[in-house]
């Protein structure tokens, strides 16, 4: 899998081009952007649709190659076929994982996950991080966090090693587990943890934000519906209803399957996340072209559900032009992407540039949110 991407500069007196200062004339982006080499990628030409530049081995590094070609060309277009050589070239590591981290398999009773801590003496903020319907085993989010200070337990649970093959067989108890066993590890500072989730992992912890308020002290929903969705879900005898889908409604764009018409517009009380009943502070993010659900929409009901309730420490934001798909920024920006479990292409939408000030100013909110609300260090060294 190779991704690639290039911008036009006009190098100063001296030879130099700043991509902080220079602007990009044309290419894969433009205007003026430090990472927008990084973030504007796509895939090279002759690969298959569907593909998203996302780390699986956080101990590795990312390789970049950078070339200076001499004139504003484009290095992949067909009527290019003069093979280039490159004035300059060198290459770039981009790490997800900080030398001072230390990835920890987790099979502890029933979980299976990686834990993600910070070296040294002393104690660190507590953080469990999941994400949605892929299933699997995703770290990067967790390593990056980690590497800025915080114990981080990237938990799976289906679809990994002998967890349930679906979501179905999940039950709401194995995240109590989970934070219970988190929020004891001695490497994490006493007082309860934080969750982070995207997608169906934003509406598990939603859910363990009302269901275990002992534990959880600050909760963050990343596209995640203000509704159940798609398959249901057990905590012990109950089973957690969805919203109605009309699958007849279920469109098919450029880039994948899109969902966002196939929930009614009218949403069901009892399929509505009761966020009002959860004590910690909430970060809420939306794209506002999300095409998984009607984003305006769920913030909308969560909005007026914390409002009425007088919840006293909440952020709800809405980006224009972001999709599903907000996370740590500097990827890649991905429009749709290979779902294993629908065996299909899945939009995510959003466009690239507002979508990835998107991703930083969520990135940025998301850690001082958990720096405020979780229990400080007693020692970092980061």
């Amino acid at each position: 899998m190779k991704f690639g991407a290039y911008a036009h500069f006009i190098a100063n007196s001296n030879g130099e081009v700043n991509t902080a200062t220079s602007p990009s004339l044309g290419g894969s982006y433009k205007g003026t952007d430090a990472m927008g080499l990084y973030w504007s990628m796509i895939p090279e030409p002759g690969q298959r649709n569907g593909l998203r530049l996302m780390k699986k081995d956080v101990t590795t590094p990312y390789n970049v190659h950078i070339s200076l070609l001499s004139g504003h060309i484009d290095p992949y277009s067909p009527n290019n076929s003069k093979v280039q050589v490159p004035v300059a070239e060198t290459n770039i590591e981009r790490l997800y994982m900080a030398d001072n981290v230390e990835r920890i398999p987790v099979r502890e009773g029933a979980l299976r996950g990686a834990l993600f801590v910070p070296k040294g003496p002393g104690t660190f903020p507590g953080v469990m991080d999941l994400f949605g319907s892929a299933g699997g085993l995703i770290e990067h989010r967790a390593a990056l966090l980690a590497s800025r200070g915080f114990a981080v337990l990237a938990l799976a649970y289906f679809a990994y090693e002998d967890l349930p093959d679906t979501f179905l067989d999940v039950d709401l108890t194995y995240f109590k587990e989970g934070a219970e066993w988190l929020s004891h590890h001695p490497s994490v500072t006493p007082g309860g943890i934080g969750v982070i989730g995207t997608s169906k992992g934003a509406e598990i912890a939603l859910l363990m934000g009302i269901h275990f308020p002992q534990v959880i002290k600050a909760v963050v929903n990343v596209s995640g519906a203000a509704y159940h969705v798609f398959q249901a879900m057990k905590f012990g005898d109950e089973i957690v209803q969805v919203v109605d889908q009309d699958l007849t409604k279920l469109t098919e764009c450029e880039d994948g399957l899109c969902f966002k018409n196939i929930f009614p517009k009218e949403i069901k009380e009892e399929c509505i996340i009761k966020v009002e009943l959860i004590e910690a502070p909430l970060l809420l993010f939306f794209g506002e072209d999300d095409p998984s659900f009607d984003a305006p929409q769920s913030a909308q009901i969560f909005s007026k559900r914390l409002h009425c309730c007088g919840h006293k420490d909440y952020e709800i934001h809405v980006y224009d032009g972001a999709g599903h798909l907000i996370e740590p920024p500097y990827a890649p920006h991905c429009k749709g992407s290979y779902h294993k479990f629908l065996g299909t292409n899945m939009a995510w939408g959003g466009d690239a540039q507002p979508h990835i000030k998107a991703e930083v100013h969520h990135w940025k909110r998301t850690l001082e949110f958990f720096r405020k609300h979780l229990s400080a260090p007693v020692f970092s060294r980061l």
